[in-house]
């Protein structure tokens, strides 16, 4: 098995609504993403896959979402909550749609870890980490490829 990891960082507004039918005040983060893709075999450029091709499928998927709102923005907007796991969920489905069009990438998408800040939430299948963050962020684009040996 072998896997790499690739990493974004976007920022965002949001505002949880809450189980009493309040919506807490709006406040940004800079999320931190992370994309863990896995193979079973390498491809033609011995490669997982070729990680500016990730970046650029995660960048996509990030796009519409950055310096915006995310309550205003669909699928947040009324039916889902725009908690770091929701988030984590949606850029999952997104780039994993994304990922079946690259070409010789027999990828797996194994694990997505969103970061809002630095307490930690239940683990899902999609993990997601999320505290308060700055209410007044700077975007810092940034994107680096991390390799993971192999586990043999």
């Amino acid at each position: 098995m072998f896997a790499i990891e690739v990493h974004a960082v976007f920022c965002a507004a949001h505002a949880l609504r809450l189980d009493s039918g309040e919506t807490e005040a709006t406040h940004g983060h800079n999320f931190d993403v992370t994309v863990k893709l896995t193979a079973q075999r390498l491809d033609r450029m011995q490669t997982v896959v070729d990680f500016h091709d990730v970046e650029r499928l995660l960048l996509q998927v990030l796009a519409p979402w950055t310096n915006q709102n995310l309550n205003l923005l669909e699928p947040f907007r009324a039916r889902v909550n725009p908690s770091a796991e929701r988030i984590a969920e949606q850029i999952g489905v997104q780039l994993q749609g994304l990922l079946t069009t690259l070409p010789d990438a027999p990828v797996v998408t194994r694990g997505l870890r969103v970061i809002a800040s630095d307490s930690i939430s239940p683990d899902l299948i999609l993990s997601a980490t999320t505290a308060e963050g700055s209410r007044s962020p700077r975007c810092l684009g940034s994107m680096t490829p991390k390799l993971a040996a192999p586990t043999w």
